[in-house]
């Protein structure tokens, strides 16, 4: 499928022919055709996750009413395991109606969910699945995802942490205890595969949203292990605090304050059409006598019709500045709305923030 698809258009009649037709491996009785015709039956109207949950239905007036066998074809009926993560979420989109069947019919067949669960995320994925299990059954739920810490296939481990995440996009929060949680998070804070790694990193940034104070004391003791996997997680975890310029993330990721004797900034030009680029020229110059870790981040204040900036960071680079050297940076911001962000005419200022500090700003005026 192209690129290009609205991400709705990954489900349509070729998509749930072949979900039809893998159901059909496991069942040779699966009525076909009188589930494409129920799958498609006013789908173009409807977005992504409507058209899931539209293919979901059709599917449970397809199967055996006892969700039990429901789930055994299910499973019997699914492709090979993905050997890594590629193609996971475009390749195998046509298999997301089946974590719906999960998760909506499923509710009270624990085994056999917990089952399906395991076999459908090593080649797809069941992070939603899973959550109605988790909501309802949290401390056995919780318990067997332990288990799969240590699994062999790291589509398994990263459901672990993926689904069980307070904050998972597209999903509903998710309230776990905590202390229960961190076991599975602590076992897999090394884990070799980088899947796994963004997962855990992803599910500490979000506990950090609700409680920082906590995922600062968590991230300072995981810093101890010195190891580098654990590390580049923390680093991850840290990042919507160390957006925010807390110096004690700052401090975790061995950045200090910033020893600088001079910073200049321009923004050129000094007026910019909506659809053109903003060019920002940085230049460091340092003083004292070592070299320096720094956290280079921008700062673009937007103009609003309300006569309120709305502000949105921006990810710089990390360098390690000599004492005898100055830095310079030529960086370009193309000022063109987006489906998340519209832009709008006025002043709009530029701030360039150095281990979590604003050390220089620039302002320049946006036109149509």
């Amino acid at each position: 499928m192209a690129e290009t698809y609205a991400l709705k258009n990954y489900i349509n009649r070729d998509s749930i022919r072949t979900l039809g037709k893998q159901m059909r491996t496991a069942w040779p009785d699966f009525p076909l055709e009188r589930f494409v015709r129920a799958g498609c039956r006013n789908l173009e109207p409807l977005e992504f996750t409507q058209r899931t949950r539209h293919v979901a239905e059709a599917l449970r007036k397809s199967l055996p009413d006892d969700i039990p066998d429901a789930l055994t074809i299910i499973t019997n009926g699914l492709p090979e395991e993905l050997p890594d993560v590629d193609g996971m979420f475009s390749e195998h989109f046509w298999l997301w109606p089946l974590s719906d069947f999960v998760r909506d019919f499923a509710t009270d067949h624990w085994d056999e969910a917990i089952e399906a669960c395991y076999w459908l995320t090593r080649c797809f994925t069941s992070e939603f699945a899973i959550r109605p299990q988790l909501e309802r059954h949290p401390e056995k739920t919780l318990e067997v995802l332990q288990q799969w810490t240590t699994d062999e296939s790291q589509h398994v481990r990263r459901l672990c942490s993926e689904g069980t995440r307070p904050r998972l996009p597209w999903a509903s929060r998710l309230t776990l205890p905590r202390d229960q949680v961190l076991p599975i998070l602590e076992t897999l804070n090394s884990d070799p595969s980088k899947f796994v790694q963004k997962s855990v990193a992803n599910h500490l940034n979000d506990l950090g949203k609700d409680d920082p104070a906590w995922l600062l004391k968590t991230m300072k003791a995981w810093s101890k292990a010195d190891d580098p996997t654990t590390n580049w997680i923390i680093r991850h975890a840290l990042r919507s605090l160390v957006k925010q310029g807390d110096e004690t993330a700052l401090s975790i990721l061995g950045y200090g304050p910033a020893k600088l004797k001079e910073v200049e900034l321009s923004v050129s030009p000094a007026k910019v059409a909506i659809g053109e680029n903003a060019t920002a020229h940085l230049k460091l110059s340092p003083s004292g006598r070592g070299s320096q870790n720094l956290l280079i981040d921008w700062v673009m204040h937007y103009a609003r019709p309300t006569g309120r900036a709305s502000s949105k960071v921006f990810k710089g680079k990390e360098i390690v500045l000599p004492a005898t050297e100055t830095f310079e940076w030529e960086k370009s911001f193309p000022m063109k709305s987006r489906s998340t962000r519209s832009l709008h005419a006025g002043p709009h200022r530029l701030e360039v923030q150095i281990n979590g500090n604003v050390v220089a700003e620039a302002s320049f005026e946006l036109h149509e």
